[in-house]
């Protein structure tokens, strides 16, 4: 993505939110040693340290970040997605909005494109401290699961969550098909759900998670870590 703003010499933080020697830190930061909390206070989306001329330089850098760096991509989810819904107009007129969702649609790929269950057995729990006989996570759930809500919260790309839930239902590939199960079983255990009503009636589909149910039971399941993960899942969506 070419951006057509250089990058910026002063930030003029627009909601007084800064002090001046945090905006001159960030300016002097090279594009390499750019951390995620640098990015959240550019790209905002509440109180930014700069106007969409100002910043606009760094949202493609804050993607490439979001692609390498998992660990730091929870953070970026808000900053990215709402970057690009509260500068959509500015984005389209510089040629870049299309962009845009092509790279928050790839994220979404990118952060599914394997599925990996991370097992505690009681002893494993009871190291961390949990009073619990057994953990499963995936890895990236949670990461994918804030993207689609953030991408639904702020309206202005929503057809992208909704395709790509979509898009899963109708896969043959064994892993789509397990990431399709995590995203029902999260529908039914997160705080927070996506309001959207062709995400929800995806993700409610019984014949639709029993086809992906089946393809995960020959494919997946056979090599997958977690002695009760695909158990408590199955349990849970009643399959």
């Amino acid at each position: 993505m070419q951006v057509p703003h250089p990058r910026p010499h002063v930030l003029s933080d627009p909601f007084d939110d800064f002090t001046p020697g945090m905006l001159r830190k960030i300016l002097a930061t090279p594009d390499s040693e750019l951390k995620w909390y640098d990015y959240r206070h550019l790209l905002g989306p509440h109180l930014p340290a700069g106007t969409y001329e100002e910043t606009v330089y760094f949202l493609p850098l804050a993607f490439d970040h979001a692609h390498a760096h998992a660990d730091d991509a929870l953070e970026l989810c808000a900053p990215l997605i709402g970057y690009c819904s509260h500068h959509a107009t500015a984005l389209q007129a510089d040629g870049l909005l299309e962009s845009c969702r092509t790279l928050l649609t790839a994220l979404l790929h990118h952060w599914t494109r394997r599925f990996r269950v991370i097992h505690f057995d009681e002893a494993g729990c009871r190291a961390k401290g949990w009073g619990l006989r057994h953990f499963d996570y995936v890895e990236n759930a949670q990461l994918v699961w804030d993207a689609l809500c953030e991408l639904v919260a702020f309206r202005y790309h929503d057809d992208l969550p909704e395709l790509f839930v979509h898009d899963l239902s109708l896969a043959a590939d064994p892993v789509q098909a397990a990431w399709l199960l995590e995203l029902a079983h999260q529908r039914r255990t997160a705080s927070r759900v996506p309001d959207s009503l062709a995400i929800q009636a995806v993700l409610d589909d019984r014949q639709i998670l029993m086809k992906a149910y089946a393809l995960v039971r020959v494919e997946v399941m056979p090599d997958e870590p977690s002695p009760t993960y695909r158990t408590d899942v199955a349990k849970k969506l009643e399959l």
